[in-house]
């Protein structure tokens, strides 16, 4: 089997796994700079999306099962029409540090608290929030892992 087509069946298993857990929308795969955290329970998420999300998705996946190490999709918040989801790789130096990952190969999550997110269109509104919520730039980090 490919890379491609193990992807392919990861996303797949991915949305039967969200269904399940009663997340039924379609998947929008975001980065970091993507969102902007607020501080409080909601997220404001850039729309809409760069085409290449998919295959950095791709890529991330495909670089952490070469390497035979884990792999985690996520939800992150939802907007009105999608789930806004992620991808974590971990990285050989978790070898070193097994409890920090323990896990090897596929792990999916749903966050059960269901965070809200804010779709912004607005290229001068996305700077804007940017700028206004510039404090919150860590936690972006933190909410990506």
């Amino acid at each position: 089997m490919t890379a491609a087509a193990k992807f392919v069946d990861a996303v797949k298993q991915f949305e039967e796994f969200l269904k399940k857990e009663g997340n039924g929308s379609p998947i929008l795969w975001v980065w970091p700079e993507d969102v902007v955290a607020t501080g409080r329970r909601l997220l404001y998420v850039k729309t809409p999306v760069p085409e290449n999300h998919v295959a950095k998705v791709a890529a991330v996946y495909n670089q952490a099962v070469a390497q035979g190490l884990g792999v985690r999709l996520s939800t992150l918040c939802h907007l009105p029409d999608a789930t806004c989801c992620y991808v974590w790789g971990s990285r050989e130096d978790h070898q070193k540090e097994p409890q920090a990952w323990p896990v090897h190969g596929l792990m999916m999550s749903v966050k059960q608290d269901k965070i809200p997110g804010k779709p912004v269109k607005s290229g001068l509104r996305w700077a804007w929030l940017n700028w206004r919520y510039r404090k919150e730039k860590g936690t972006r980090t933190l909410i990506f892992g």
